[in-house]
């Protein structure tokens, strides 16, 4: 599945608040009505006015302002009745609009590229052109414009669930495929063993990767034993490899943790053994690494 993210800004300014959204699963689509005999199963729905909450964005940008005078104009502006209207004000009394607009339109994308990740999602920040005029003519003046340019979004640190999990089966299959290679198994492409595979992991233990505009391209699976987290599975997607996805992925597991990292491997994995050494782990077992 994959979306242009501005088509699901877009969606999301002009929700109102007795109305939901959804993405069509099948064409791709965001549709803004459904009909009754339109099979539900199909539609996964777009984050409502309610879960966007502009009361939310307006303090929370308020939060972000340093100027103690202008923050305590601002907390008391959004406080009571016609907190909107008082906030605006507000905005233009200090030349702020600009700020604001940039906070909020950054904040609205955030909840728009969770929701694709929630429901992996694959999205693209291209930016549309206009649409031409059939109208247009000789006299028309056309101005020339920058070319359009991709947004560039950082890889994010995502957790798996049982919404988002499917994102992952292609990841999953080539990783049980190569494991049946490195003990001497043939096998082929099985998304059917890939999905029991996710789904069993998730009954016991955490799965989090790291999504490259929803796309997942590296994957943990972790099994908590008290205080300390072990990785037994880590892969990576092949054209990913060899580009520190791996070991960043390591670090934000890292970050939640107070104790290092353990790491399960099997004997016959050279190359997961090989890439732990070089990144400062050491085996502590046979098929244990720890730093």
């Amino acid at each position: 599945m994959k979306v242009n993210l501005m088509d699901v800004i877009d969606a999301m300014e002009m929700i109102n608040d007795d109305e939901t959204y959804y993405y069509n699963t099948q064409n791709e689509e965001i549709v803004y009505e459904l009909n009754e005999d339109d099979d539900y199963d199909f539609y996964i729905p777009l984050p409502t006015k309610y879960q966007i909450n502009e009361y939310r964005i307006m303090s929370d940008f308020v939060r972000t302002i340093e100027d103690d005078n202008k923050r305590s104009w601002f907390e008391n502006a959004i406080h009571g009745r016609g907190a909107f209207r008082f906030f605006r004000a507000t905005l233009e009394r200090f030349g702020m609009e600009t700020e604001w607009y940039h906070y909020r339109d950054a904040y609205r994308r955030e909840i728009a590229i969770e929701w694709c990740e929630k429901h992996g999602i694959v999205y693209d920040m291209t930016a549309k052109s206009e649409e031409v005029d059939d109208d247009w003519d000789e006299e028309d003046v056309v101005e020339e414009k920058e070319p359009i340019k991709q947004l560039q979004i950082p890889l994010r640190f995502v957790r798996i669930d049982d919404d988002n999990y499917m994102s992952a089966l292609s990841l999953c299959d080539t990783y049980l495929q190569e494991l049946d290679q490195y003990a001497g198994i043939s096998s082929s492409s099985d998304y059917d063993r890939a999905q029991d595979y996710l789904e069993e992991s998730l009954e016991e233990k955490d799965i989090y990767v790291l999504s490259d505009h929803g796309r997942f391209i590296a994957m943990a699976i972790c099994r908590m034993d008290g205080s300390v987290t072990t990785i037994t599975d880590l892969c990576v997607v092949k054209d990913k490899r060899r580009s520190g996805v791996a070991h960043q992925l390591i670090c934000e597991i890292q970050k939640e943790e107070v104790q290092p990292l353990h790491f399960e491997v099997p004997t016959n994995n050279p190359n997961m053994h090989a890439f732990l050494q070089a990144i400062g782990y050491a085996k502590i077992l046979h098929t244990t690494y720890t730093k």
